[in-house]
């Protein structure tokens, strides 16, 4: 998925594999790359805390480009729950610093 600076989302690419698996993500990552995506800009990514992405981002994009976990995934919560279901806490992205414990709501 990427966005513009409309901050319009669109999807980028799709990749069937195994989860956590870092030749998968470095196959979807170099594809995006024949596909025109260019290697000499700077790019963000956000990603769910992946090593296996973040190995992939680091092979094939280098290691110049700011990686950030998205912060549903720092909360440990999903966004398609339900309002008021809970997730166990591994952070609380609101505080910076925070171990989180407990459950977020």
């Amino acid at each position: 998925m990427g966005v513009d600076e409309a901050g319009k989302k669109h999807v980028l690419g799709l990749a069937e594999g195994a989860s956590e698996n870092q030749a998968v993500a470095k196959g979807l990552l170099e594809d995006l790359v024949r596909r025109g995506v260019k290697l000499d800009r700077k790019y963000l990514f956000v990603i769910d805390g992946s090593k296996a992405l973040r190995t992939a981002i680091d092979a094939v994009f280098g290691t110049k480009h700011p990686v950030q976990r998205c912060r549903h995934h720092i909360a440990g919560r999903d966004p398609r729950l339900p309002e008021g279901w809970n997730v166990p806490s591994r952070a609380n992205p609101y505080e910076p610093g925070s171990l989180g414990s407990g459950v977020t709501g």
